[in-house]
């Protein structure tokens, strides 16, 4: 997509560029993810190039429709429980986790920024949860309108309502799915890590990072409910149901053309959730 993950968000940006932005009350997006193994044909940072890119499409979005957006520098240090057997999986403490992340928030209220959306590219519990708990900390401390955006199948694994003022829910069943029946189905929706769907995204934006030819002999290792509840709760038990670091099927992933509409039509629905946000 371009020369680093640092393109086009603030890091490129000059401190005058962002003052002039925060007066024009611009809002920010705020990529998350994290650096862990992802199997023998993706790289390390495959967590947060996704999170990136999927935040730079959703500005593009929003600065279009008249919505000043600019996009934080992409915040790429957390929680590994889940792959954490494998070498490559950085982690940190939650507490380090949460106080940087609650740092970084602060500084972007110091500088006249009231409304923040994060995007967590990374979904292991512990990260989600501290994610969750430095913002409802900074809400309360700044009364910042920063929220997480989240799909709302994530939500409910995790037991929320959806009406947290910390969240902002994305359906991951959209009315043109319903009405077409093209409803993903259970494998699509627990090829989870490293499988088609990431490999796709991958080899769409970053196609130099992927091996496709590892790529199209790995075996399918899809899971089933129960089969991801035991993986989530990581260490040696999760390595050895998915001893090659993948949960998913990365021979079946979709060429560009297939992807592309996807990721746009993805976008577009994200940028008019946030808008509504705005408006409420």
């Amino acid at each position: 997509m371009g020369y680093s993950i640092f393109e086009g968000t603030m890091a490129d940006m000059n401190w005058l560029e962002i003052e002039e932005a925060s007066k024009q009350g611009a809002i920010i997006l705020f990529p998350m993810g994290v650096i862990e193994e992802h199997g023998p044909h993706l790289c390390l940072g495959t967590d947060i190039y996704m999170s990136y890119c999927n935040c730079r499409r959703i500005a593009d979005k929003l600065n279009a429709s008249g919505t000043r957006t600019l996009l934080a520098p992409p915040f790429y240090w957390g929680i590994n429980n889940v792959t954490g057997a494998f070498p490559g999986s950085f982690t940190v403490k939650k507490q380090t986790m949460k106080a940087v992340i609650g740092d970084l928030l602060d500084n972007l209220h110091r500088w006249g920024f009231e409304d923040i959306f994060c995007f967590c590219g990374h979904e292991d519990p512990d990260h989600i949860l501290t994610i969750l708990d430095a913002v409802r900390t900074c809400r309360i401390a700044t009364n910042l309108r920063v929220r997480v955006v989240m799909e709302d199948y994530v939500a409910e694994r995790f037991g929320f309502s959806g009406q947290e003022e910390e969240l902002l829910l994305l359906s991951t069943v959209f009315p043109e799915m319903e009405q077409s029946g093209d409803i993903p189905d259970r494998e699509t929706l627990f090829d989870i890590h490293a499988g088609s769907i990431e490999t796709a995204c991958m080899n769409l934006y970053f196609p130099g990072l992927v091996n496709i030819e590892v790529a199209k002999d790995l075996m399918s290792t899809s899971l089933t409910e129960d089969e991801m509840l035991c993986w989530t709760r990581g260490g040696d038990e999760a390595r050895k149901m998915t001893p090659m670091g993948y949960a998913g099927n990365p021979a079946n992933f979709i060429n560009e053309e297939g992807i592309e509409p996807v990721m746009d039509y993805l976008a577009d629905y994200s940028a008019c959730c946030i808008a509504e946000s705005l408006k409420r």
